[in-house]
């Protein structure tokens, strides 16, 4: 499936608002098995967007937590120490 310009802009945009694969065909009018397959298919244009636009979102609320926790903010420390605790995981075993 080929994708024009204005709907790569618009997979990103998805992508940041963390919008749902299901969401994202209907807001683009196409079905949502193409879309579950194109944001699975790591050789396809709109994987690239969409998924570049959700990472940097996660990009930004990590941030922003980590600035939150050292801040001194509880609920963001617990955050951070999950995210924390993840990595450790990923790397771990």
């Amino acid at each position: 499936m080929h994708l024009t310009a204005e709907q790569l802009a618009t997979l990103n945009n998805c992508g940041k608002l963390l919008l749902p694969p299901a969401d994202v065909a209907f807001y683009m009018q196409l079905s949502t098995d193409e879309v579950e397959l194109m944001l699975k298919d790591a050789g396809h244009a709109g994987f690239d967007a969409y998924h570049a636009g959700r990472i940097n979102t996660e990009l930004e609320l990590r941030a922003s937590i980590l600035k939150y926790a050292k801040a001194g903010s509880s609920p963001a420390q617990t955050m951070a120490k999950q995210l924390l605790d993840s990595l450790k995981s990923k790397f771990d075993g």
